[in-house]
């Protein structure tokens, strides 16, 4: 992959979606008219392309999306959320005459569930901010004003649901009806109109259609008295589902948010968050586990995709030969492999700070080294068989709880230099964990260009990992200075001629490797209520100078000349009205990051 992008405050997420065959004339017509509706969407610079020539490689993009929920007052917002990604980031980059997946990270859903006259009571929380205590009361306080929002929902399912009314995550079963009218919708029409296989996944209930008078009073939306008909949830509990749309209807007679749905995946094993929140995990044994993870194939390409959103994805297990699906709570990544998945999907919705301890791993105080034991061991182990592993993060912050990561794509056996998450550049003994130190270093999976070869800065530091950290300044009046920083050791040297395109990410050794990190705040005067992060940043192909405005951009791959604090500061201060406020250890990343990559089509 050749580059990636940041994007500015108007910028929602990332997504990863393959794209249906079409004819070029059709194609060059959607493009077209994106084109032409991207001038409504906020600026934004451009985004990575690897554009691979190899026939009928696929073109995948990769979306890290910034959730604000509070500034998403109704369908419309959230649709045209969802589309701005689409028409600028993928719409002017689509491989004509063959497939283009576009995958969003976990959860992109999530944020729909504020929409409406239900959700006024806990957006305008999120703007104004609770001063309630420790974390995560502002969160527990924010899902209290959904489930005030949702009340009348909620009256009516308690009493046909047993447990419902003990779920902290309640408000997740009583949004049914807004979930697939904002949520799937969108999606389902953005695959239509760009002609892709669009991948999103959310937390919700399994739902049916009805026009029973009770059902539609309760359920429904109360801004659409017109309304005949609800999606009423069927369970009472709520699942976290990967959906892939087609570019085709393939349910003629289904209503839109189904017409062209191929597969939804249930989340197995949950997280300890997700158990707390009362989540249901899909099927773990038999027939019903085998089909929750069969893989979907991509016409007229060899590609399965398969699906492990975050958890998953680190559970291999030691299972015997021909058992690997027995029991998939303990050996879900093996039993994936045996059905035949060569493309791992692996959506993110990380509720922590991405640099730190990792909070399942007491001997290790850095998470990104233990991230390794995911994707990157999907295309590294001999044992498995992914040919390629696509990680797009959530960013931003719901209410005090913080999501954020580094989104990459990555590729099997790629040789030469290689790139590392923020921090990994190399073991430190007494912070990290003994069993994860073949997870240190550069790693040729993790980089993203074939073209160019590695340079560090000459103002780096000797060495790449967590050591001689090298933090944004204090201004005059508060605003943070944008220093120049990186998050590899593989730059182009000060003043270095970068391509026409501007890019973020670290560079590629192969066609689909590439690893935006997570972007950093605006820097400058007009931002200084929104706090300076010492551990988000955008890395880049080709560095331009520091800018003070929505996006920082910086050298790519590991820390050259300042790694991130073990422990991250935090912001005192709240951030205003719109924008994502202070996580328990740092703010929320303010930006998103976009990448494509081609993948070859064979087997």
């Amino acid at each position: 992959m050749r580059g990636l992008r940041c994007r500015g405050r108007g910028a929602r997420g990332i997504c990863l979606a393959v794209g249906a065959s079409a004819n070029a004339g059709a194609a060059s017509a959607r493009i077209g008219a994106a084109s032409a509706r991207a001038a409504a969407c906020p600026s934004s610079l451009a985004p990575a392309v690897a554009a691979d020539p190899k026939p009928h490689a696929l073109r995948v993009f990769a979306i890290q999306f910034r959730q604000q929920p509070a500034t998403i007052s109704g369908a419309a917002a959230y649709a045209r959320a969802i589309d701005c990604v689409m028409r600028t980031d993928v719409a002017p980059h689509l491989a004509r005459g063959r497939p283009n997946p576009v995958a969003f990270d976990e959860d992109v859903g999530l944020e729909a569930i504020a929409a409406g006259p239900r959700g006024a009571a806990a957006r305008s929380l999120l703007q104004r901010g609770v001063n309630c205590g420790t974390s995560p009361c502002e969160t527990l306080a924010a899902l209290a004003a959904i489930d005030s929002g949702y009340g009348r929902a909620l009256t009516y399912l308690d009493p046909r649901f047993s447990g419902l009314s003990a779920q902290l995550g309640r408000g997740f079963v009583a949004a049914t009806d807004t979930f697939v009218r904002v949520f799937m919708t969108t999606m389902a029409v953005e695959a239509r109109r760009y002609g892709v296989y669009l991948v999103a996944s959310n937390t919700q209930a399994p739902f049916a259609l009805t026009r029973n008078a009770a059902a539609v009073a309760a359920l429904r939306d109360p801004s659409t008295p017109g309304v005949s008909s609800v999606y009423a949830p069927t369970e009472g509990h709520a699942y976290n589902q990967v959906f892939i749309w087609g570019p085709r209807v393939i349910h003629a007679h289904a209503p839109a948010p189904l017409a062209n749905l191929l597969s939804a995946d249930r989340k197995v094993p949950l997280t300890a968050f997700e158990q707390v929140l009362g989540f249901a995990a899909g099927p773990t044994r038999g027939s019903a586990a085998i089909a929750n993870l069969r893989p979907v194939r991509i016409p007229g390409t060899a590609v399965r995709l398969g699906f492990a959103t975050r958890l998953p994805a680190f559970v291999y297990g030691n299972p015997a030969r021909g058992h690997e699906c027995d029991d998939v709570t303990v050996s879900y990544m093996r039993c994936l492999d045996r059905l035949g998945a060569n493309v791992l999907i692996q959506a993110e919705a990380n509720d922590g700070q991405w640099t730190g301890p990792d909070g399942s791993n007491t001997l290790e105080q850095w998470q990104p080294l233990t991230w390794m034991a995911s994707s990157w061991r999907a295309v590294s182990d001999p044992s498995v068989h992914f040919r390629y592993a696509v990680n797009p993060f959530m960013v931003g912050n719901l209410a005090d709880t913080p999501f954020d990561g580094q989104s990459a794509i990555l590729q099997r056996g790629l040789r030469g230099p290689g790139c590392h998450y923020v921090g990994n550049g190399s073991f430190l003994a007494g912070e990290d964990d003994p069993a994860l130190a073949a997870y240190a270093g550069p790693k040729p999976s993790l980089s993203s260009s074939r073209s160019r070869p590695g340079w560090c800065p000459t103002q780096a530091a000797p060495r790449c990992g967590r050591s001689a950290p090298r933090w944004p300044r204090a201004q005059p009046g508060g605003a943070p200075e944008c220093w120049p920083r990186s998050s590899g050791c593989s730059a182009p040297p000060p003043g270095a001629r970068g391509s026409s395109s501007s890019r973020t990410g670290r560079p590629s050794r192969g066609p689909a490797a590439v690893t935006p990190a997570t972007c950093r705040p605006a820097c400058g005067a007009t931002s200084a209520r929104r706090c300076a992060n010492p551990w988000a940043v955008c890395t880049g192909l080709a560095p331009r100078p520091p800018r003070c405005s929505t996006a920082t951009w910086t050298a790519p791959c590991a820390p050259a000349n300042g790694p991130p604090p073990r422990s991250p500061a935090s912001c005192s201060e709240r951030a205003g009205p719109g924008t994502p406020t202070a996580g328990p250890g740092g703010p929320a990343v303010s930006d998103h990051c976009v990448a494509t990559a081609s993948l070859p089509a064979g087997p």
